[in-house]
């Protein structure tokens, strides 16, 4: 068998969001298994990748092929929406000469390019899953920040792609149990791939020295699946007394997008940011970053619970654990069957700002001896749960016997 696989993706690669992250994993993963992995996806072809031997981009060890797009706004809209499909395969067929004997991942909800993708692998008779990280709802596509033509048109289409598209692949790779169970009863070959992180480049663990204060952080968007209204409402409900011993620093987002995650609590949020309370980070670079995580005790996570967060797996657990920070959330979709509550994290039931406080009170509480295992604990076990080489197996396994 030729062990060559295609990951098809609209979105940047190699140097972009979790979901780049997740596919270079999962392609590093698989090339330990012998299997030739080829990216396309978009963005820039950055020049320092281009190998002049091979006369191809390659980003560790992974070849890829970026397809751009023109600057004009209009045409670039355009060509993404109706011709991006198009513009992959003939990447695949032309450039690298696709066969039956090869595998496609779409890593998409785009309704539009995922048909199309599909419809090739089908007709040329090449086995083809989709790897599925989230169950969007309805109301994850409405609000007054979006026009009337997002409204009517960005769900239905994605309803489409995730109940008819991704099932007629019938392969999937889902990030959660909650969607692994769903596609089951689709009649899919469906296996569970959680979030992963690489541990061969992490910096060593770096430890608390004070024990009266704690170095919290937010380091997710407020836009998308987190309860930031009920990090900030957690603070309110500490004493002042409290409130003084912490620092909660928030980074990756304008603060506009933080104050209007917690509207009701914007008042608050001024003046805990006049305190010292919330320390503001706007743009970091990436040096900078690490800098600030180096002096983080935990990071504070709180999800409400719903079937979107149910179905999807956070990404910042285990990159803060690689980074010996451990979190603080609710028990929301797999978490806890990854996590232990007061050994590598700090757990709870339920949601909103009362079970949110009590969870900070009892890290406050925590002396810095307890506060020291825990983030040795969770700096050991992104290792032992999280590390990408863990999921070689299964994956090369799905790939070689994948349905067609």
């Amino acid at each position: 068998m030729n062990k060559r696989l295609f990951i098809c993706a609209d979105r940047n690669f190699p140097r972009g969001d979790a979901g780049s992250n997740r596919i270079l994993f999962m392609a590093k993963a698989l090339q330990e298994k012998g299997w030739n992995v080829i990216v396309i996806s978009t963005g820039k072809r950055n020049k320092q990748d281009y190998n002049r031997e091979k006369k191809e981009y390659v980003y560790e060890g992974i070849t890829y092929h970026n397809i751009t797009f023109p600057a004009n706004k209009l045409k670039r809209v355009f060509e993404h929406y109706f011709l991006l499909g198009n513009m992959f395969i003939s990447a695949m067929k032309d450039i690298f000469h696709c066969s039956s004997e090869d595998r496609i991942l779409l890593y998409t909800s785009n309704l539009n390019f995922s048909k199309k993708i599909v419809k090739y692998a089908i007709k040329e008779k090449i086995g083809i899953a989709c790897d599925i990280v989230e169950w969007h709802q309805p109301f994850q596509f409405e609000g007054a920040d979006k026009s009337w033509l997002y409204r009517k048109t960005m769900y239905p289409m994605y309803h489409k792609f995730f109940y008819k598209v991704a099932p007629s692949t019938k392969n999937i790779i889902a990030i959660s149990n909650c969607l692994r169970e769903h596609f089951v009863e689709e009649g899919c070959n469906t296996i569970v791939v959680p979030i992963y992180v690489d541990i061969d480049k992490r910096q060593p663990c770096s430890f608390s020295t004070d024990e009266k204060s704690l170095s919290l952080i937010y380091p997710g968007n407020p836009y998308k699946k987190d309860d930031f209204e009920s990090m900030i409402g957690a603070l309110t409900l500490l004493s002042e007394n409290e409130r003084k011993r912490i620092r909660f620093h928030l980074t990756g987002a304008p603060l506009n997008a933080y104050k209007a995650s917690a509207s009701n609590k914007e008042k608050e949020m001024e003046e805990y940011i006049k305190q010292g309370v919330i320390v503001y980070h706007s743009w970091l670079e990436y040096s900078e970053l690490m800098k600030l995580y180096e002096g983080v005790d935990f990071a504070l996570l709180p999800r409400p619970i719903n079937i979107t967060t149910q179905a999807n797996f956070p990404s910042k657990v285990p990159e803060m654990m690689n980074k010996g920070i451990p979190i603080i959330m609710n028990r929301v979709g797999d978490i806890a069957d990854y996590l232990t509550d007061n050994v590598d994290s700090i757990l709870y039931d339920g949601e909103g700002a009362e079970n949110c406080v009590i969870a900070i009170r009892r890290v406050l509480a925590l002396s810095l001896e307890e506060r020291t295992k825990i983030k040795k604990r969770a700096y050991e076990n992104a290792a032992i749960k999280f590390d990408y080489h863990l999921c070689s197996n299964i994956l090369n396994e799905f790939f070689e016997n994948l349905n067609k």
